[in-house]
């Protein structure tokens, strides 16, 4: 566990968490009255950042101390370089953390922003998000040689109070960080499409009932799809003689191909249906790459569930890797060994995750916007379905052989030649219909 499971250290961690939540519930509740202020002169603007980042400040105050509570109450030997990594680490994380969504919400809601703050609210949003990743590892990495390793993969709730059950503890989690990642992932991706739609066709809310159908059926195509490849390639799999376990979803096994496909099967006839009028394959190319995105969050749930990792690998090779990772990756976990200092698993991950936001980056911007004018219709979303098999294809040769499949192996350049074929397709029939159209007219 991350702390002492005692009454005086929950008590005091819960009341600097609640105290933090509280005040930066003030801070984005000013937020959005701000956002939704239609007035856009004669506004008292430093009493307008005064009432959205005095309780902001809390924030980070409330945060720090609940991370020295930590340190304190369970008599860490910090050094002067953890304290240092812990107090920068944390304040700078803490304030980068809780400003983003402020950010985010002024810039993407604020419908009347002045064009010279928007200016500067874009790169405070840009900066607040890449700050936290950046200085979340100082703080973590202060904890990292106190830590109880493996990770806990979620809290659960019984008759003995809150627990965090690991790998090893026979106990799973009634709170997974696993579905929190993969939530978590899924919602940012809906606001980030929310508001790029919004700057298309200048209305909120195009996607929700669309993000409400497609997130179930995604959760339901990832069980069908990890069920299939579990039947297929291991012939001691439990789907052969119980049928039920199908449904014991708590028990683990998705597979992120079949929530992909499901997922955006359903979600584009179902946007479809509801929203006549739209150009489907530019909402396509909108949507659809941006589960990159979700699905490099996601991945990081597979960290904490200790599970579809690479095979062995020397720690040397990663040193460029925080500590936390490379304790967490150690192979004494999962054989219940005594970990060995020098070996580690590959943290397909962290590569997957790396991978899928270079993607998003190379199909959003790179041909969405640079080489725009090669690009037809649909594209950008098939482009898509080609990275990610590229990156399964990446992936395979790194697998732990207790995860390797040979139907990975076809999923992987059975979606590269799909996705190829599609945006062939995609071109030959538009020419069809431009030359069929100009022939029509003459």
């Amino acid at each position: 566990m991350f702390f002492a499971n005692d009454v005086t250290t929950i008590s005091l961690f819960s009341i600097a968490l609640a105290l933090a939540i509280i005040s930066f519930g003030v801070s984005f509740y000013f937020a959005i009255r701000f956002v939704k202020n239609k007035h856009v002169t004669n506004l008292n603007y430093k009493k307008i950042w005064l009432s959205i980042f005095a309780p902001l400040g809390a924030t980070v105050v409330f945060s720090l101390m609940m991370y020295i509570f930590i340190v304190l109450l369970n008599d860490y030997p910090f050094t002067a370089t953890d304290w240092s990594m812990l107090v920068i680490g944390g304040i700078l994380f803490s304030a980068m953390i809780s400003s983003f969504p402020i950010f985010f919400a002024i810039y993407y809601y604020k419908t009347n922003l002045e064009r010279s703050l928007s200016k500067i609210f874009f790169p405070l949003m840009l900066t607040s998000i890449i700050g936290a990743f950046i200085f979340f590892v100082p703080l973590i990495e202060s904890y990292a040689p106190y830590m109880n390793f493996p990770l806990s993969m979620g809290i659960r709730f019984d008759e003995n109070g809150i627990s965090f059950p690991n790998y090893n503890s026979g106990f799973r989690p009634n709170i997974a960080w696993y579905a929190l990642f993969i939530l978590g992932g899924a919602v940012l991706v809906y606001f980030i499409c929310d508001h790029r739609l919004y700057r298309e066709y200048g209305q909120h809310g195009l996607l929700e009932s669309t993000f409400l159908v497609a997130l179930p059926a995604g959760i339901v195509g990832a069980r069908i799809w990890f069920v299939i490849i579990d039947v297929i390639g291991n012939d001691n799999s439990i789907y052969r003689t119980d049928w039920t376990a199908i449904f014991r979803i708590w028990d683990g096994g998705l597979g992120i191909v079949g929530g992909a496909i499901l997922g955006i099967v359903v979600g584009v006839l179902w946007f479809r249906w509801r929203h006549k009028g739209y150009d489907i394959f530019h909402i396509m190319d909108i949507v659809v790459p941006s589960i990159l995105i979700a699905q490099a969050v996601g991945r990081w749930g597979n960290f904490f569930n200790y599970e579809v990792f690479g095979g062995e690998t020397e720690i040397a090779n990663w040193w460029f890797l925080p500590e936390f990772i490379k304790n967490q990756m150690n192979i004494g976990w999962r054989v219940g060994n005594t970990p060995d200092a020098t070996l580690m698993y590959v943290p397909l991950f962290f590569i997957e995750c790396v991978t899928n936001l270079f993607g998003f980056f190379v199909i959003a911007f790179i041909f969405g916007k640079l080489l725009k004018k090669y690009m037809a219709k649909g594209d950008l979303c098939f482009m898509y379905i080609i990275w990610y098999g590229i990156t399964r294809a990446i992936m395979e040769p790194l697998r732990d052989g207790a995860f390797e499949y040979l139907t990975s192996w076809i999923t992987a350049f059975s979606m590269i030649g799909v996705g190829l074929l599609l945006i062939l397709v995609n071109h030959l029939v538009r020419r069809y219909l431009k030359d069929r159209k100009v022939a029509k007219n003459v």
